[in-house]
């Protein structure tokens, strides 16, 4: 097994109490893992009904005239959609209407495989009494995925319109973390074995000067 990083890695397809995607041919940097779990385990301590989303984020063609140093990319999309939500949450409120409270939380991982190009994998996690869903996927939508593409837009200093291809929601994108359910605690453990792909050690580009897998501090 050929070890890119100074982390520590597993094959072991078991860590801690959670089933992970671990193999001997697709190794998890175990840093990686733990930081997954501290971020679920924030939002889920925050907003006992979570609400996440797995989605892909992907560079254009000509991402090479785009700052990709220390992933700056990913704070600026952060911040956007942070900056979306609050004004929202404005926009509500002089309406009389009393919105949920909504931080957002986020694990991404930066990869390159047989692609041409970089790309990043994310979780982000809401208050799902605010968000549920992230609705029609399209421009005019006021809903979640248009304020992400807005986001990703924003980032790469891009059109909405040249960007919303970019966006990508997998299959299976949504999960629902809900403390007082009785299926609570099946449900974090499946989202954290879905998650646990953020962590392998395969197709991440070490070497490069830029970090690989960053996620929310607060």
């Amino acid at each position: 097994m050929n070890n890119q990083t100074q982390y520590s890695v597993t094959t072991n397809p078991t860590y801690k109490r959670y089933q992970t995607l671990a193999r001997d041919n697709q190794p998890l940097v175990t840093p990686y893992l733990d930081a997954i779990e501290k971020v679920m385990l924030t939002a889920c301590a925050e907003y006992k009904r979570s609400f996440a989303v797995r989605i892909d984020l992907r560079l254009p063609a000509y991402s090479n005239t785009i700052d990709l140093d220390n992933n700056k990319v990913c704070t600026r999309f952060a911040a956007s959609l942070e900056a979306q939500i609050k004004a929202d949450t404005k926009r509500k409120t002089r309406e009389d209407k009393t919105p949920h409270p909504c931080k957002i939380r986020y694990i991404w991982a930066r990869e390159q495989n047989i692609a041409q190009h970089q790309h990043y994998h994310l979780v982000l996690f809401f208050n799902k009494d605010r968000y549920h869903c992230t609705g029609k996927i399209n421009a005019e939508s006021d809903n979640l995925f248009t304020r992400i593409v807005k986001a990703w837009a924003s980032a790469l200093s891009l059109p909405i319109d040249e960007t919303m291809e970019l966006v990508h929601l997998p299959n299976n994108a949504h999960y629902y973390l809900d403390a007082n359910s009785s299926n609570f605690t099946q449900d974090f453990h499946a989202l954290y074995y879905r998650l646990s792909y953020l962590a392998k050690l395969n197709t991440k580009q070490y070497g490069l000067g830029q970090r690989c897998f960053g996620y929310s501090q607060r």
